[in-house]
């Protein structure tokens, strides 16, 4: 298994979201889990690739063709108790970067090349539980046990990585 998945480990959703700082420390321990059942650890590659193009003649454009259809609603009820919603449509331009000698474009892709998970239950998590978790939880407060192993657990993890040109 990659020394870069994060499969087994906390996460701390009220940090920063999508970065690597949100990681914490391992709560699973792999190499014991995969002893007592290695039917229930799973890693396969993907081959998933996805790329967005746009490209316009001039920054109006360009601009129109980004902004005018997006309406963004994120749920985010379960987590923090509130939606965030951008109309993008009400968007403003600084007029002086609107000039026909440049083009312009970006390019997004999103890559999936491995998806790791657990098939199985809490109970069977439970047996594989690393020993300074299980010292911690007997010994540590509620907020050590949250800065050390965040407030979930990762079971299902998808390795890739995306970027953006503009």
């Amino acid at each position: 298994m990659s020394s870069n998945n994060c499969l087994g480990k906390g996460y701390d959703i009220s940090g920063l979201y999508a970065d690597n700082r949100s990681v914490k420390a391992p709560i699973i321990d792999i190499p014991q889990f995969i002893k007592l059942d290695s039917s229930r650890v799973h890693m396969f590659p993907i081959g998933y690739q996805d790329t967005h193009e746009i490209y316009e003649e001039n920054a109006e454009e360009y601009s129109k063709g980004n902004t005018s259809k997006v309406n963004i609603k994120f749920p985010l009820t379960k987590v923090f108790g509130n939606d965030i919603t951008w109309n993008m449509n009400n968007s403003k331009f600084d007029s002086t970067y609107y000039h026909g000698k440049f083009i312009y474009g970006s390019v997004s892709k999103m890559i999936i090349r491995y998806q790791s998970y657990f098939s199985a239950d809490v109970e069977d998590l439970k047996k594989a539980l690393t020993q300074s978790f299980k010292n911690d939880l007997q010994n540590r407060s509620a907020e050590f046990i949250i800065n050390t192993y965040g407030t979930h657990l990762m079971t299902n993890i998808f390795l890739g990585g995306k970027f953006k040109i503009i």
